[in-house]
């Protein structure tokens, strides 16, 4: 039996992964929108047609990402309503912001500086917003990625974009330092919306005290054995360490709330765990559960660290679909890509 060509069977891959979600999420919608993917200049050579040139095979995708004939958010409404289904009350869900760098690019479309992590310096790019489920063992599905910028019509702040996210999806909310902000706090307490949020920032609270200051004297009773991943070199390691802890009830000092339209103060759980990432070190969160023993602040730290996830989804989407590869100039263009790699990272994921 004669073997198929590579490109054949790259070509029946692809186009298998694409028609499949896109005819399950995308109903109603041109066909001829499964022929987009993530890298465009690399997609044309696998897609059968019956275009000779491959420029033009190009142009016309190119152009079809700019239609007005399709919403982005039907997208994304049928996509979070299927992945649903393998969400349940012990999912957690990890936000995270990241980069898309175009040190080079100069006709990209409403670029602004943005922070690039591996080469530590400020570039032209764009930020993006990244939301994944953490459902298992190493496995994610990611949410929710969108791209945005200071430059793009419409933009107010990050606040505002990361409110755009999360609005879409309710659960517990697991967060990094770079989510430490007064005005999400009181975002996901004006929505009832649970959440852990890994803090640096000192903040007044109620009696003139200060948060940062009240955790690094405050005594820590508890203490347990748990498996952290530490960095060594490039790599995370696992090891058991021992950590201490404790937690108090904070109240923090009453200001205007934007969302509830009136002052409050914000009642919230201060917790405190040293030898996480080095031994002596102390660690800040802050969270909306309400903790009653030792063992659920056990819980909120693992479900934390289960948050490292985001970012491998982050480096996966990075490296394995190059999403800081991409050719289209047209910012519109940019996040209709990032949809597809939404899909396509589902597909690789065995969704």
């Amino acid at each position: 039996m004669k073997r198929q060509p590579r490109h054949k069977l790259a070509s029946s891959l692809i186009l298998n992964y694409l028609s499949t979600f896109l005819k399950k999420l995308s109903r109603g919608y041109d066909k001829r929108l499964m022929s987009a993917s993530v890298k465009i200049s690399l997609m044309v050579k696998y897609i059968e047609d019956n275009c000779q040139s491959l420029r033009s095979r190009e142009k016309r995708i190119s152009r079809q990402l700019m239609s007005l004939r399709w919403d982005e958010d039907v997208l994304i409404r049928n996509h979070l309503q299927r992945a649903s289904s393998f969400i349940d009350d012990f999912t957690v869900i990890a936000v995270d912001i990241s980069d898309i760098s175009k040190r080079y690019g100069y006709c990209f479309e409403y670029m602004s500086r943005v922070y690039d992590e591996s080469s530590d310096s400020f570039v032209d790019g764009y930020w993006f917003l990244i939301i994944s489920a953490v459902i298992g063992k190493g496995k994610q599905v990611v949410l929710y990625a969108f791209p945005f910028g200071s430059k793009v019509p419409g933009f107010e702040s990050q606040t505002k974009e990361i409110e755009k996210g999360v609005s879409k999806v309710v659960h517990l909310w697991v967060m990094d330092r770079g989510f430490d902000s007064i005005l999400i706090f009181s975002f996901f307490c004006a929505f009832k919306l649970r959440f852990l949020v890994r803090i640096y920032k000192d903040r007044s609270i109620s009696g003139g005290k200060k948060l940062i200051k009240i955790g690094e004297s405050m005594s820590l009773p508890y203490s347990r054995e748990i498996v952290v991943k530490r960095w060594n070199g490039r790599r995370r390691k696992k090891e058991n360490v021992l950590v201490s802890f404790g937690f108090r009830e904070v109240q923090l000092e009453e200001r205007w709330n934007p969302y509830t339209r009136r002052r409050e103060a914000l009642e919230l759980t201060l917790l405190v765990f040293e030898g996480v990432y080095k031994q002596g070190e102390r660690s800040y969160f802050i969270t909306s559960e309400k903790i009653e023993n030792p063992e659920q602040c056990i819980y909120l730290l693992r479900q934390y660290m289960k948050r490292w996830g985001c970012e491998d989804a982050i480096r996966f989407l990075k490296q394995e679909f190059k999403i800081e590869d991409i050719r289209v100039l047209k910012f519109k263009s940019i996040c209709r890509l990032m949809i597809f790699s939404i899909l396509a990272f589902l597909s690789q994921d065995g969704f």
